[in-house]
């Protein structure tokens, strides 16, 4: 799964932003490619996935640890 997927399993950008505590241009940031605008080659950085498996098993999302190997 990407970044762009795993938003979208979120919810919305600023679902994203809110629950990760960043602003929304650093969510979009996220789904550019290394060479655009800052971006970090459609992966979520890593000291973010926490917050977001304990949010997905909050929510019964279906996001797992193995949904983030694409972003290593």
């Amino acid at each position: 799964m990407n970044a762009a997927d795993m938003i979208n399993v979120v919810g919305s950008i600023k679902k994203m932003a809110d629950l990760l505590g960043v602003s929304e241009t650093q969510i979009y940031r996220m789904t550019y490619d290394k060479n655009r605008h800052n971006g970090t080659g459609n992966k979520i950085p890593s000291k973010y996935w926490n917050i977001i498996l304990q949010y997905s098993d909050d929510n019964n999302l279906g996001i797992t640890k193995d949904e983030f190997w694409d972003m290593m």
